[in-house]
């Protein structure tokens, strides 16, 4: 096996597809799939507290978050692994972007793929600071944006049609 695929998911209702579109692309290159999710406080310190009743007591933000975080991988993993890939998950706290580009130089990925909900009309109306556009604007490797349709395990019709051609 040779070269890298990341696809970064933010465990939206398009996560799976997202991730499956990714599975795809990895399994026809050849590629491994680095699964990555980012966990941004939004500059809020990892050490803050919140009241954990059920842990018995204050638990740092941060760690329970990452926690969340790595439990809700473990089935996404799982799923695309049924698609015939050898996965790798891959958990960062920080900047979004920059984690993501970060990961992406030391893994040395051959794509990165990432998922927009947003019709391709709106776009132009995106504020410049728009996750998709920082992410493209950063870009030292081919991108695959995937528009999500929000149903699990599919793909827009479009993205299908592109599928099926390149199968075909």
């Amino acid at each position: 096996m040779s070269g890298t695929v990341l696809v970064a998911v933010d465990f939206a209702t398009y996560a799976e597809e997202v991730g499956l579109a990714a599975a795809r692309l990895a399994h026809r290159v050849g590629a491994r799939l680095v699964v990555m999710h980012v966990v941004d406080l939004g500059g809020l310190p990892d050490r803050v507290s919140v009241a954990m009743p059920e842990l018995g007591g204050p638990a740092p933000i941060g760690e329970i978050v990452t926690e969340e975080a790595r439990l809700r991988m473990a089935p996404l993993r799982e799923r695309l692994e049924a698609e015939g890939v050898e996965v790798q998950l891959a958990l960062r706290r920080g900047n979004v972007v920059d984690q993501v580009w970060s990961c992406a130089h030391e893994l040395h990925v051959d794509y990165v793929v990432i998922g927009s909900d947003v019709p391709s009309g709106l776009r132009r109306l995106l504020p410049a600071g728009s996750f998709t556009e920082a992410i493209l604007r950063k870009a030292t490797c081919p991108v695959v944006v995937v528009r999500a349709t929000g149903e699990k395990g599919t793909l827009s019709p479009g993205r299908q049609q592109v599928r099926a051609e390149a199968d075909g």
